[in-house]
Formats: C-alpha cells, structure tokens, sequence
C-alpha cells in the first residue's frame, strides 16, 4: 500500500544532471575502483502539514469489522454474485478463474487426508479478505461522507453506488489490487486540494561547486497564505512608544492551539529590514507564559526614529508577527 509519510512528499521535476559521485575538485563523475553509478543523491522534497494529515486519515482502514452502516450507501448486497468481473462493477480484469474448493481423494492404503482441513481454512481465509473488503468500504464511504471527496469512481466506474465482484474479495490479486486503486484515488483526492499551496519556481544544481563529492541542490519555492486565517501571535499594538531613558515592554497574544517555543526571539530592526536573522539590532527571547518581551533603556538608538518589532518562531524559523517602535527623545 502508500505509505502515508513519503507518500505525502512533493518533489518538482529534476532537470540537472546527477550530483553524485565526483572526484574531488573536478566534474567527472567517480573513476575511483568502486566506479560508482552517478545518482541523485542530493533532493529537495517538501509537504504541507495538514495534506500529510488527511492523507493518513485517508489510509486508514479501521477493524475487519463487517457490520455497515445503515446511513451508508454501500451495503453486503453491493457485492454482486452475476455482475461480469470485467465489467464496471469489476476493480481490474479477472486473472483467473474461481476455483472451487474440492476435498482431496484419499490416498490408496486407507491414510486419513487433512482436505477438510485444508477446504476450512480457505473459507475462514475467504471470510477473512471478504470482511476486511466490506470494512475498507464502509471506511471508505465514511470519509467520503465526511470530506465531500469522490474518490471511487475511477474505481468502478460508477457515479454513486459502489460495487464490486465476488472476485475482487476472494481472490488475493484482486483485492489486493483494489486496495491499491482506492489508495493512489484516495491519495490524489487529498493532493488535488492542495496543489496550488506550494509551487517551486526553481530546481537546479550547482555544478561549479567542487569542493565535494556532490554537487549542491538548490529550489526557489512558492508558498501561499491563506490571508483569512487569524494570525497565530499578534502583538497588542501596532506601534509601540519608547522615550529614551525608558525600559520598552512589547507585549504580544497567543490564539489557542498556537504553540509558543523556549527559542522563540523578539528583535528590534531598522525599518527596512529583510531578513530577522541578520538584521537585527538587539534580540531577547520569549518567557514561555508571560506575553511580553522587556528591551533595557541602553538599546534606545539615542535619537528619533522608528524601528520595527518582530516575532520569531524556532518552530517555523520564520518571523510571525511584526509591529512599529517610535524612538522619541
């Protein structure tokens, strides 16, 4: 099946050549005695937070529990005895035929023959795969019924009602193919919501650094941002006064469910400021509870001007929450 962490991994196209694995301080690829393959060792990949999350939601099946759902719109006799296993009640063609379970002949001598037993444990292994079917349904319209998300009809073939051959559920190819199909749906559902939310501009490596055995890869990505989601941490004011002589309390709120880390940093730049890391003037971090962050007397610059206040979060490595400072004397 898709496994719900790498499958969650977004990758743009590669369009350089391998980076890995070259001579030292040359581009020609490994003439060492292991000769190695050049390869792509080296990748950028991303995802999106709560894509990740829906997308294990998506793949997970719950018990073999077979009992459904009366709201539900799937139901035992949507598993069809006659419907044809090629036609569009069918997952994927049938590969063989069903096979009768047929008890074994004696062997000559009158010794005892475990067919019984083998015919039993078929059926309870049928009853086995047939359950967890009827489960991966149920599970399957339930999160449909949830996200509004129609995922089965590439599956089938179908508008609405899902069905599905015997075949599909005695047969371990068959499920087990059916399974993966419902998967790649499932996962392409939840990815189609989000594909606008990062777009990578560029992709490329350097090839004139040498001073490894790899060549460094380097993308410009693209992030949007829901502008009508409330803001994590706010500061209280816009512009905060500070007269010389005087100590400067900034203070800031948290919504719920925000978490604020012991790294978190408030900093005071120049107006034009780009970049918090290198442009700061004087930093404290945050105590974790408190609200508010206190600049002693002797950062004021000394004369008039404005300064800007910025949140950092450790977390997300990123200021979150920008304010003015008037500097008066």
């Amino acid at each position: 099946g898709i496994n719900a962490e790498y499958g969650s991994f977004h990758e743009a196209d590669i369009k350089f050549p391998p980076t890995y694995k070259f001579d030292p301080d040359t581009d020609i690829y490994d003439t060492s005695e292991k000769n190695r393959v050049p390869a792509w060792c080296d990748r950028v990949l991303w995802r999106i937070k709560a894509e990740r999350q829906e997308i294990t939601k998506a793949l997970q099946w719950g018990s073999d529990d077979s009992s459904m759902e009366s709201d539900l719109s799937l139901s035992l006799s949507d598993v069809s005895d006659t419907a044809e296993p090629d036609g569009a009640c069918a997952s994927v063609p049938a590969k063989t035929k069903k096979k009768r379970l047929r008890k074994k002949k004696p062997k000559k001598g009158g010794a005892s023959c475990d067919g019984d037993e083998d015919s039993e444990g078929d059926r309870t292994r049928l009853e086995t795969l047939r359950r967890r079917t009827m489960a991966l349904m149920r599970k399957t319209a339930q999160y449909a019924s949830e996200t509004g998300v129609s995922f089965v009809n590439k599956a089938t073939g179908l508008g609405g009602q899902v069905q599905i051959h015997k075949a599909d559920i005695v047969d371990p190819d068959r499920f087990k193919s059916f399974l993966s199909t419902l998967e790649r749906e499932k996962v392409a559902a939840v990815r189609s919501k989000y594909e606008n939310s990062v777009k990578c501009l560029s992709y490329d490596h350097r090839g004139d650094f040498k001073q490894s055995d790899h060549k460094p890869v380097l993308a410009l990505l693209e992030v949007a941002v829901d502008k009508s989601l409330p803001a994590g941490i706010t500061f209280t004011s816009d512009n905060f006064l500070w007269k010389k002589g005087d100590s400067l309390t900034t203070t800031y709120n948290v919504a719920k469910n925000v978490e604020v880390g012991a790294w978190d940093w408030v900093c005071l730049c120049e107006s034009d400021w780009t970049d918090a890391n290198k442009h700061y003037i004087v930093y404290e971090y945050v105590a974790l509870g408190k609200g508010k962050v206190k600049f002693p007397s002797m950062s004021h610059p000394g004369k008039a001007k404005t300064l800007q206040v910025v949140y950092v979060s450790s977390k997300m490595t990123a200021p979150v929450a920008v304010a003015n400072v008037t500097c008066q004397i």
